[in-house]
């Protein structure tokens, strides 16, 4: 089934758990949704657990079977990959 219809859950911040809830909220509304388009848009400084290697990474790899996309925000992404040489500056945006 198509249809233009879709789910979008948002999360931000630099803590585990918030990404942990979307997870948790996606495979939820997945289990009440089977048909519907779901993503999970990522910003901020929770860009960073999406890395190779994050406390939740196996979580994350996980969401494929779900299925759920796991999107981030191009600016947070930016300015983490910036972080990273940059070890005094911060992921947020």
């Amino acid at each position: 089934m198509t249809n233009n219809r879709g789910l979008l859950l948002h999360v931000s911040g630099g803590d585990e758990s918030h990404l942990l809830a979307g997870i948790r909220s996606a495979r939820n509304a997945r289990a009440q949704l089977p048909d519907l388009a779901m993503e999970i848009v990522v910003q901020g400084p929770a860009v960073a657990l999406l890395q190779s290697g994050s406390a939740l990474e196996s979580e994350l790899a996980a969401l494929g079977a779900v299925p759920v996309s796991v999107l981030a925000c191009w600016r947070a992404a930016t300015a983490c990959a910036r972080s990273a040489w940059n070890p005094g500056r911060s992921c947020a945006t």
